[in-house]
């Protein structure tokens, strides 16, 4: 299917190729946010900026583009998110036999990694949720935790197959 319109960032530094017939299909704007899922964007948050769109509009784009079959939505449990991570190899582990050296003192209790910052998170029930219980956990475990907490949103193969190969609906 050809590519027929192209929307620029105003500076000029990026653009969104959309398939001739997605338009009619979903309407434009969601034909915007499907062209983001289908280059990479996993969340809402990930939709760029330079849109000019509201977190309502991208998550009512989302709905609709679930429904016509151009995107799917998975929402993991905090106790798969903690499984994930806890598969993880360390990436940064000073040690001097068994002991940890320099300020890399403090241990994740889920990948393992020792760090020097550890983060006392809410888990298996956030605190704004009313949980009290915690784990220590290191900064790169708690920003991914909260990065694969929610919706994940994934291009179907309806979706992909409106692009040709190796043309990505979002240039840099």
């Amino acid at each position: 299917m050809p590519i027929s319109s192209c929307i620029q960032h105003p500076a000029g530094s990026q653009s969104i190729s959309i398939p001739d017939g997605l338009p009619q299909q979903v309407g434009r704007p969601n034909a915007i946010i499907g062209a983001c899922i289908a280059k990479g964007a996993r969340r809402p948050a990930e939709i760029p900026a330079w849109l000019g769109l509201g977190r309502s509009s991208i998550i009512r784009s989302v709905k609709i583009l679930v429904r016509a079959g151009l995107v799917s939505e998975t929402t993991l449990d905090p106790e798969s998110i903690k499984n994930i991570l806890c598969s993880k190899t360390p990436q940064s582990v000073f040690l001097l036999g068994n002991v940890a050296i320099g300020y890399f003192r403090e241990e994740c209790s889920w990948c393992g990694c020792f760090t020097t910052t550890i983060h006392d998170h809410h888990f298996p029930i956030l605190q704004s949720k009313g949980g009290t219980e915690t784990v220590r956990i290191c900064s790169n475990c708690h920003f991914e935790y909260h990065a694969l907490f929610g919706r994940i949103l994934t291009p179907t193969k309806v979706l992909l197959a409106l692009y040709p190969e190796g043309r990505y609906p979002l240039e840099d």
